[in-house]
């Protein structure tokens, strides 16, 4: 089944592609200030994963067998592998353009989704943290591969509310966690860490032991500043994010 049929279908393609939303490790209140509640109870008992947050814009590359490609933020699709334009968006595809080549073509039948951070440039607000202003980087920290007929079959039948669901609740088919090296890209630093403790104030000390720097500067001009750390169990039901900068507004 060629790919082209999915072309025609961009809304359906675009949401099963996006990335799931990733909530706080403890919830957000009002003015931005962390509540006690935490996600602690589903990272207990079974596998976790922890990286480096990268300060930069989420960026997806959507690799179909034949070779051709799309290139999106998370929200939206910004750049077909057979356009002569692009939408410069949050200058993600001016950022990803050197890294396309890299990206492994899937075996006929599947689609793959390479999911990363564009970062450094102009991109985000701290890019600063990274290197100076000419400087871009990309650093992958997820893979999804899917069954291009499934693929086809669900944008057909199923509607956008309907994708959504199934990709917020953990629809999606992630690829192992230890098999992420395999596709030959740079990924987001793995961290080795115990678990995050429960209270606001001891999961800030947890940060600022685990990350005192970033750990994917582009030069050594860059301030170095880590935005904070991203909790992953094995099937990516579960993600959380812990930023340095909720922890210090709560606790100031």
């Amino acid at each position: 089944m060629n790919h082209q049929i999915l072309l025609a279908m961009l809304d359906g393609l675009n949401s099963s592609t996006k990335y799931p939303s990733i909530p706080t490790y403890h919830t957000l209140g009002a003015r931005g200030k962390l509540q006690e509640e935490s996600l602690h109870h589903l990272f207990e008992g079974g596998e976790v994963f922890y990286s480096e947050k990268v300060d930069g814009t989420n960026t997806r590359t959507i690799v179909f067998p034949e070779g051709d490609l799309l290139v999106g933020s998370r929200n939206d699709l910004l750049y077909y592998s057979k356009d002569l334009l692009f939408n410069p968006a949050q200058g993600i595809v001016e950022a990803i353009l050197p890294h396309l080549p890299k990206f492994p073509v899937p075996s006929l039948g599947r689609v793959n989704v390479y999911f990363g951070e564009s970062y450094g440039g102009e991109i985000g607000r701290q890019a600063k943290n990274y290197g100076h202003k000419g400087q871009t980087g990309f650093r992958l920290f997820d893979v999804a591969s899917f069954s291009l007929d499934e693929l086809v079959h669900r944008c057909q039948t199923w509607t956008v509310d309907q994708i959504a669901g199934w990709r917020e609740n953990g629809g999606q088919p992630f690829v192992p966690h230890d098999q992420l090296l395999q596709f030959g890209l740079d990924l987001t630093p793995r961290l080795q860490a115990p678990p995050p403790p429960k209270g606001i104030a001891d999961t800030y000390k947890w940060l600022q032991t685990l990350l005192p720097s970033t750990l994917c500067a582009l030069g050594e001009e860059a301030k170095g500043v880590p935005e904070g750390v991203v909790v992953r169990n094995a099937d990516r039901t579960a993600i959380a994010k812990i930023r340095f900068e909720d922890y210090a507004r709560t606790l100031r």
